[in-house]
């Protein structure tokens, strides 16, 4: 009796102890998936991105609104609070994107992108970067911008 009693203390032991070890497993080998957007300008023109919930990575810290030369690029990563698990769901991309506002001034006047040229995940060209061992994993999200897209 005593030596069944001692192999039941002993086996509630050894399992309070796996599930206490798994409870302190660090997470952070699985790091969220940045998602980055890439506006690429194809236009004769500068453009206008108004984004307000992204951050620019270009070391100018938060703002609302970018401009982009003709023939040039800029980029912006959604803001990590806002994915919420390890990457970011179609669904919530797309209510994001659907956000921007692209444009150019024409004598004044702001001639908009029509929404279903960048509105869904669909349109843009997505790649992913990063592998099993890297720390580092994005989603990398590219639209280009042509005359033909802009709303006559």
């Amino acid at each position: 009796m005593k030596t069944r009693n001692k192999a039941n203390i002993i086996g509630i032991s050894l399992i309070i102890s796996v599930l206490l070890l798994a409870a302190c497993i660090d997470n952070s080998r699985y790091p969220k998936v940045v998602e980055t957007l890439y506006i690429h300008n194809e236009t004769d023109t500068t453009i206008y991105v108004e984004y307000g919930f992204l951050k620019q990575m270009n070391g100018y810290g938060r703002g609302v609104k970018d401009s982009v030369p003709k023939s040039m690029q800029t980029w912006f990563q959604f803001d990590d609070s806002l994915v919420t698990n390890l990457w970011m769901s179609e669904q919530d991309f797309n209510k994001y994107v659907s956000q921007l506002k692209i444009y150019k001034l024409v004598k004044g006047d702001s001639i908009f992108v029509a929404p279903r040229y960048y509105n869904a995940k669909s349109v843009w060209d997505c790649k992913f970067y990063g592998g099993y061992e890297s720390d580092f994993k994005e989603n990398q999200n590219d639209l280009t911008i042509h005359p033909e897209m802009f709303n006559k």
